[in-house]
Parts: C-alpha cells; sequence; structure tokens
C-alpha cells in the first residue's frame, strides 16, 4: 500500500486555521522575551551549566522559526524568519562552545538582540491589523 503525502502550500494552513500562525510568533515571542530576560538579568540562577537556560531558549526561538517559515505567506517575514533561525543557531552553537569550555566569554548583547527580534514579530502575532490613531473627533 502506498502512503499518502500531504502537501500544504504557503499561507494554506494560516487560511485554514489563522490561530495557527498566530500561537507560532506568540511563541518565537515568548521565548525571546524570556530569553532577552535572562541574558540580561546578572543574577539569574539559571547559570550556563545548571538549567542551561538561554541555550534551550536559542533552540526553541530556532525551532520555532523553522516551523513557521513554510506556513508564513508574507515574503517580507519568511526572509526575517530565516534570519531569525540562523542567527540563533548562530548564537547557540556560540553558547554550546562556552558550555563546552572552548570559550571562555558569553556573549554581550544578547539581551539587546532579543529585544530587537522581539520588536520585530510582536505585531506579526496580533490577530487583527493596528491602524494609527488620528487626533480625536468631536473633542
Amino acid at each position: 500500500m502506498q502512503s499518502a503525502t500531504v502537501q500544504i502550500e504557503p499561507g494554506a494552513l494560516k487560511e485554514m486555521e489563522p490561530n495557527v500562525i498566530k500561537y507560532q510568533y506568540e511563541e518565537i515571542i515568548k521565548h525571546l522575551l524570556l530569553l532577552q530576560d535572562h541574558a540580561a538579568a546578572r543574577t539569574c540562577p539559571y547559570t550556563p551549566t545548571g538549567e542551561m537556560c538561554i541555550r534551550k531558549h536559542l533552540i526553541a526561538i530556532e525551532a520555532y522559526a523553522e516551523e513557521t517559515i513554510p506556513i508564513e505567506d508574507d515574503p517580507t517575514y519568511r526572509e526575517k524568519l530565516e534570519r531569525l533561525e540562523t542567527e540563533a543557531r548562530s548564537y547557540r552553537l556560540d553558547q554550546e562552545a562556552v558550555l563546552c569550555g572552548e570559550k571562555t566569554q558569553l556573549l554581550e548583547g544578547l539581551d539587546h538582540w532579543a529585544r530587537k527580534q522581539r520588536k520585530e514579530f510582536e505585531l506579526r502575532a496580533l490577530p487583527c491589523v493596528l491602524r494609527p490613531s488620528g487626533p480625536a473627533e468631536g473633542r
């Protein structure tokens, strides 16, 4: 018996279930926010050799970006996701080098990178399109 394969066109999943793409972006944003907080906290109890939370969040960001690319129908956001995936992988590999003793210094600026990336995707997670507000009418 031959197994059936399902081919999903870019953007089709978004039309079938708009909450799927919203969920993907919310997960990316959550991990970027946690990474930002953990990377910025000099007294974070999650040390590199403890929970390895920075590595964990980088892996999650990389995975969610990779998973979201084929269902994103906007080419601009697909490019942003590809860049996010590549940069998260690069940071993760650097973090692993620190954990393995191949590097002695943690990356500076990871919290700023996470914040910048989070800002890139926050609006994409909204179920609506925000319109700029004008002057209040009738006042």
